[in-house]
């Protein structure tokens, strides 16, 4: 069977039984049969299963959230899942291609798939989102390749809802409450979630006649969203004065804690050259050129961007008088470059760098 053809019909494989022999596992209200060779992370409100093959390029993803409360509808809680989950992560080809609602064990179930690019290839992407007794969880799983196919298709077949408000014995249970728990060893939680972290330095240039440099010859952003799910964001965004191009790193994946240590696993990710809506120069005013340097036009080329597992030494600390992602390392990283510590300040949206389409 075609893996699209799996992933449209996941919330039809529901609460079937399995007759592999393998452990069964459960995290929240959600049970399920973990894949030979998939390696599981996981932090406070999600468990992630990967698996990739260095050689062939091909990955293949599952992202299980913990339960939360919820007065939406079924289809409110998918469409928001669905923006802030999927479309706000990965570049999907258009509306999610949308199944019947089914109900099952209390559970109103709504399900929807895409395609997605990465790297010039195309993916799936589907999302299974249930809501019943005034609480939410999802299901979400990625592939690049039908490599993965017999794996996908074995975790959908095992996977079990519990029963609304009880857990598999029967016992009472409150919404968003963990019930049994992976170990993996990446539980800690961390106050990284829900936030911007973001580090800049700026380019300075001399203007003529002056022995002074001024802060407007462009700048270098590096910026981390860690998301609830236990997915992040990375993006990197090069502006020079001097040139009429700029440059969009950006990579996603998973990301986990333990202890004071970080993990972050990227998926996947690509380098950009793009536009700038005018032309900087020493006759413009400092305001304009930053206004330029900040400007997307259109995207020139895309290349592969190298994908690096690291695991950093992290804390929230002071830098000057603003909270901020301390990363310790032991050297030079893809995404920090040279260097053993950068700070990453907590930055409110509104006064994030822009990125293209904002």
């Amino acid at each position: 069977m075609k893996l699209l053809k799996i992933i449209l019909l996941l919330h039809s494989f529901l609460l079937m039984s399995c007759t592999s022999f393998a452990q069964r596992q459960t995290f929240d209200v959600i049970s399920f049969i973990q894949p030979k060779g998939w390696q599981p992370q996981q932090n406070e409100v999600a468990v992630q299963l990967a698996v990739s093959d260095q050689k062939t390029g091909a990955y293949a993803m599952v992202i299980i959230t913990k339960a939360k409360p919820s007065a939406a509808s079924a289809d409110e809680n998918f469409n928001r899942k669905w923006t802030a989950a999927i479309k706000g992560q990965i570049q999907v080809d258009g509306e999610p291609v949308m199944q019947p609602a089914t109900h099952e064990n209390g559970w109103g179930i709504v399900t929807g798939s895409s395609t997605y690019t990465d790297k010039g290839n195309k993916g799936k992407v589907a999302l299974l989102s249930a809501t019943g007794n005034g609480q939410t969880v999802s299901v979400v799983v990625m592939a690049n390749s039908q490599q993965y196919e017999k794996d996908l298709a074995d975790f959908l077949n095992s996977l079990e809802l519990s029963k609304t408000g009880q857990d598999e014995h029967g016992n009472p249970v409150l919404p968003a409450t963990s019930q049994k728990t992976l170990t993996t060893g990446n539980s800690s939680n961390a106050p990284l979630a829900g936030r911007i972290w973001e580090g800049t330095s700026t380019e300075k240039f001399t203007g003529a006649g002056s022995m002074t440099g001024y802060n407007t010859g462009g700048f270098f952003t590096g910026q981390y969203q860690f998301n609830a799910d236990g997915t992040y964001r990375f993006v990197q965004v090069l502006a020079s004065h001097y040139t009429t191009t700029k440059t969009y790193e950006h990579e996603t994946g998973t990301w986990s804690v333990n202890g004071n240590q970080l993990t972050v696993n990227p998926i996947n990710g690509q380098n950009e050259e793009w536009s700038k809506m005018g032309k900087t120069s020493n006759g413009n005013s400092d305001v304009t050129n930053r206004a330029i340097n900040e400007t997307w036009g259109k995207r020139l080329k895309s290349s592969p961007r190298k994908l690096e597992k690291y695991t950093y030494t992290f804390s929230i600390g002071a830098n000057g008088n603003r909270t901020a992602l301390v990363l310790q390392r032991s050297g030079r990283t893809e995404r920090e470059g040279e260097g053993k510590v950068s700070y990453f300040n907590e930055t409110p949206a509104e006064k994030s760098v822009r990125l293209p389409g904002n």
